[in-house]
């Protein structure tokens, strides 16, 4: 079916018909995917289910209960109007253009999420001006930028704790230099302010070392800390620090300059650098240590965070197995050992959850989440070598390898019997089909998936008609 006019890319043939065919294919993106009008509320046409994912929904009532079926239900309240008047400047000048904006929406459970969108305008007879707009869950990078941002605050805090005075390169081309933190000594403040008065990184820090460093250590401190020696130094290592003898007043006392390779927020990197009296080596050093070391901790605690972070994004939040997910992770491993005609066995098995619908609306969702876990507990107790997958909702996979797929007819059999003897009891029924992999008709990880979905349905038609 052709969506797109095609003497006008803007303009498109949507209409209940084409909205079906958008409805079979949408299922199969890997990421969020959803249609809303232009005018009024902001109507919702479409969602995918892969949308309703990212929105903690187990299918489409709980999406319409949660955002009433309307873009800026989506949004977090915080933000409805910002975005709206985002969406509005990106299309104004050209109704072409694809937009892409990144924003926070508020999952059915009250978390906060981020997404990152990538939208497209048309203009269809039946329903006017449309968006169509492309969704990523981006969470877990958004935590990694702001773990990031943490980690420069705290390099910063740490040096100007520990450091008498602090600057910064801004930009390592011009050598552009700023002071970050003022000195203490009146003294120190005339001569740094004399430096900044200099043209660039090269030309402060020959003035400096030709007015406040002791005669014999100048020509080995100036190869020491010119720039490009630091650059190189801090190439190899976070950071660079050398000790040297001043003068002041006529007397003689051991300073410390150490340099830390940093981002900006504008991306390019830049060189935060202090100075420092260590005469009384014991006291000062034990502070920069102790200070340097909780940066340290700091960014590893935050890095411990990010990766639980990430394991949780895998995981099912109500039984604890891996989710759809990372099914799809797994499914796209399949696909390459697939495309390279590598010998590969498995199976997949497609289980679904009977009367779970009928237990929510009798007893309640707590018990319906609970018939779930119980499910999940028998389904993983079966197929115990294998990984199993929740899809959403009643629906579970799992992909059969190794001994599980040796013994998978046995395994069925178990899931059969049980069947039939909670049909009698009125405890769990579990439908479920079985589709093995085969290399002479299958191209793809999905087109056992569909067969087994298929035979999946065919065993639920039955265990209805044994009633």
């Amino acid at each position: 079916m052709n969506i797109i006019d095609s003497q006008n890319a803007q303009r498109f043939n949507l209409n209940e018909q084409s909205l079906q065919a958008i409805r079979q294919f949408g299922e199969h993106f890997p990421g969020g995917f959803f249609i809303y009008r232009e005018e009024g509320n902001k109507e919702l046409l479409y969602v995918n289910s892969a949308l309703l994912e990212i929105f903690g929904c187990r299918d489409l009532d709980e999406f319409k209960q949660h955002t009433g079926f309307v873009y800026t239900g989506m949004l977090h309240p915080d933000v409805r109007e910002k975005i709206n008047s985002a969406i509005k400047t990106k299309f104004s000048a050209s109704k072409s253009i694809i937009g892409h904006i990144i924003y926070r929406i508020l999952r059915r459970d009250g978390a906060t999420r981020w997404i990152d969108t990538y939208g497209h305008y048309a203009v269809s007879e039946e329903y006017g001006g449309v968006y169509f707009v492309f969704a990523t869950d981006i969470t877990e990078q958004k935590l990694a930028s702001e773990s990031s941002k943490e980690l420069n605050l705290s390099v910063f805090e740490a040096l100007t704790s520990s450091y008498d005075s602090v600057l910064l390169i801004k930009d390592l081309d011009t050598e552009r230099i700023s002071l970050f933190r003022h000195p203490n000594k009146e003294d120190d403040v005339a001569h740094i302010r004399t430096a900044l008065r200099q043209a660039n990184y090269t030309e402060a820090t020959n003035h400096y070392i030709d007015t406040m460093v002791l005669p014999e250590d100048r020509e080995w401190l100036r190869r020491e800390i010119a720039l490009p020696n630091i650059k190189k130094e801090l190439a190899e290592s976070k950071r660079f620090a050398v000790t040297y003898r001043r003068t002041l007043n006529g007397e003689s006392r051991y300073y410390r300059v150490e340099f830390i390779r940093l981002k900006l927020k504008d991306g390019k990197s830049g060189i935060i650098y202090g100075f420092k009296d260590v005469d009384d080596e014991v006291r000062n050093e034990k502070k920069l240590k102790t200070d340097l070391q909780a940066a340290i901790l700091a960014q590893k605690q935050q890095e411990k965070e990010f990766y639980i972070v990430q394991d949780m994004a895998l995981k099912d939040s109500l039984t604890g197995i891996k989710n759809k997910r990372a099914f799809k992770q797994r499914e796209n491993q399949l696909n390459q050992v697939i495309k390279k005609k590598e010998p590969l066995q498995f199976a997949i098995v497609v289980c679904d959850v009977n009367d779970l619908k009928v237990i929510n609306d009798t007893q309640g969702h707590l018990a319906g989440d609970q018939y779930i876990k119980n499910t999940c507990a028998f389904i993983c107790h079966v197929f115990q070598h294998s990984p199993v997958f929740r899809f959403g909702g009643d629906e579970f996979v799992v992909i059969l390898t190794g001994s599980d797929f040796e013994n998978r007819e046995q395994l069925m059999q178990e899931l059969d019997q049980n069947n039939r003897k909670n049909l009698l009891t009125g405890d769990l029924v579990v439908a479920n089909g079985l589709a093995e992999f085969d290399p002479s008709k299958d191209t793809c990880t999905n087109d056992v998936l569909q067969r087994a979905d298929n035979s999946m349905y065919e065993n639920k038609m039955q265990l209805k008609g044994m009633r």
